[in-house]
């Protein structure tokens, strides 16, 4: 993965950056972050920067959902969208990677896409 040129600047006492990879594997799409766990005690908005490409699903393919989760445990979370319909790679597809702006709502443990910038 890409190292942040200044860290520990990074949104500093602004919005969370956490930075992620997507992967490919078992019918879905994970971004998957360095150590971070989602947990009861916090709910608010983060940004995601994903450092690699999201592919499309290919003529005639259905589109994979799309997860989080972190390295070294963690709960597995799936993207929803405002309707809360679950994000694919479809919507998220990229060839370079981005930038996400989510919202995490620990009451329901619901994680909400709220921009893809």
């Amino acid at each position: 993965m890409a190292e942040l040129t200044y860290p520990n600047v990074a949104n500093y006492n602004g919005i969370p950056l956490l930075k992620g990879n997507a992967s490919v594997a078992d019918g879905k799409v994970t971004i998957t972050f360095e150590p971070h766990k989602f947990s009861e005690q916090w709910t608010g908005g983060f940004w995601v920067w994903v450092t690699n490409a999201i592919a499309a699903p290919g003529s005639g393919e259905t589109p994979l959902p799309v997860f989080f989760n972190t390295q070294g445990g963690g709960n597995e979370y799936p993207l929803l969208r405002f309707s809360g319909a679950q994000a694919t790679n479809a919507l998220l597809a990229t060839s370079t990677g981005g930038v996400l702006q989510c919202f995490f709502n620990s009451s329901n443990n619901r994680l909400q896409l709220v921009a893809i910038v």
